[in-house]
């Protein structure tokens, strides 16, 4: 997938190129190898020519001319309990904001680092957006504390706004958080059938669609689903049933993926 990051021309393109990739490493790769060190690009003539596309080069070609010098190390105040600013930045996604969960959950918005060209915190940024971009960064944090206030923001509270909730769904599964994310498989399918009458439709198909456990993807998780419909599919609301059955293939497709690598 990345060997194609070399030729797109299209802007949306390269911006979707690593988070396909990224996808396929946390859900469609096999989970017994999935941490050993592999070339982004590929082996063989197509990655080699995908490395060439992207700019690589073997260690016994030509120079093609001097390293162009390295920008200044980043000043103190861009660095907060090892944090940079681009944690916080709004350009980045939920996972990078958190610093792969190391930023606590439990410092107070006023705590926070107030740096030029970063939104921080809510103090830095009052607007919709940086509620939004803060629920986002903390949902994303792999503590129970942070994951079960998520939850209730997500599923349980309907005065949460539309779009800070589409944020925090969004946020709440991230790769690396197998171990703290395990209880709400069953949790999710708890919710199921009193979402739509406690939610509303739209917010409902919001949560129920994209907050469906596919980063658990093991062969439990699809026995657990699959009993579940057997018991419920006819008495739930289809509505909501229907993202059950989508997230179900979903999983289902993800270890067919993983058993076709494991046999590479």
């Amino acid at each position: 997938m990345l060997g194609n990051i070399g030729s797109e021309s299209d802007a949306w393109g390269v911006s979707r190129i690593p988070v396909y990739a990224a996808q396929a490493v946390a859900l469609y790769s096999d989970p017994t190898t999935r941490d050993e060190p592999r070339h982004p690009l590929g082996a063989g003539p197509a990655g080699a020519a995908g490395r060439r596309r992207a700019g690589h080069r073997p260690p016994d070609s030509p120079s093609p001319g001097p390293t162009p010098p390295r920008r200044a190390a980043r000043p103190p105040w861009r660095t907060w309990r090892g944090c940079s600013t681009a944690a916080w930045s709004s350009r980045a996604s939920p996972s990078t904001r958190t610093c792969a969960g190391r930023c606590s959950a439990r410092w107070p918005d006023s705590a926070r680092p107030t740096t030029p060209g970063s939104t921080p915190s809510l103090a830095g940024d009052n607007t919709i957006s940086g509620q939004e971009m803060s629920a986002a960064a903390r949902a994303a944090i792999g503590t129970p504390q942070a994951k079960e206030r998520a939850w209730t923001q997500a599923l349980l509270d309907p005065s949460v706004p539309n779009e800070t909730q589409r944020s925090v769904v969004h946020a709440f599964w991230q790769a690396g958080q197998e171990e703290v994310l395990a209880p709400y498989v069953e949790r999710y399918l708890a919710e199921v059938a009193g979402s739509w009458e406690r939610l509303g439709a739209h917010k409902a198909s919001v949560a129920l669609e994209f907050i469906f456990p596919r980063r658990v993807a093991t062969q439990a998780t699809l026995d657990t689903v699959d009993a579940w419909l057997a018991e419920n599919a006819e008495t739930v609301n289809p509505g909501a049933v229907r993202y059950v059955r989508e997230g179900r293939a979903d999983v289902a497709r993800a270890l067919a993926a993983q058993a076709r690598d494991a046999q590479r």
